[in-house]
């Protein structure tokens, strides 16, 4: 009696941890998304911090000095859930931020934002 008892619990314990081990297999098998690269070109007079805005979040991306071109790639937690982005520009030593543009975003796609060298408050 108590043997069929151990038995059965040791069925029952196989049972439960199966459909953990296959999602686990699952998400393994799943392929990576594709990088997002935002190319920032910077013809203003001043030095501008970028962001990337995502609802009422900002993510910074980084620096772009006045007269060059970055490029950043966009982190994959920007790209989970809506991906409808905009693109906001700060002019450093400036208390103004500019919208730059808005819109949907898909793994895989190369963004090119163009910093003006005049923008009209």
């Amino acid at each position: 009696m108590i043997r069929l008892l151990r038995t059965t619990a040791f069925v029952l314990l196989a049972l439960a941890l199966l459909p953990s081990c296959k999602a686990s297999e699952e998400q393994a098998e799943a392929p990576p998304l594709e990088d997002v690269t935002v190319r920032v070109q910077n013809n203003n007079v001043l030095d501008m911090t970028v962001y990337a805005v995502r609802g009422a979040q900002r993510f910074r991306l980084g620096l772009v000095t006045t007269g060059r071109t970055d490029t950043f790639v966009l982190p994959g937690y920007l790209l989970t859930g809506s991906t409808h982005l905009g693109f906001v520009v700060d002019p450093v030593g400036s208390d103004r931020s500019y919208l730059v543009e808005e819109f949907s975003v898909f793994p895989g796609d190369e963004i090119d934002l163009v910093i003006p060298s005049y923008i009209a408050r």
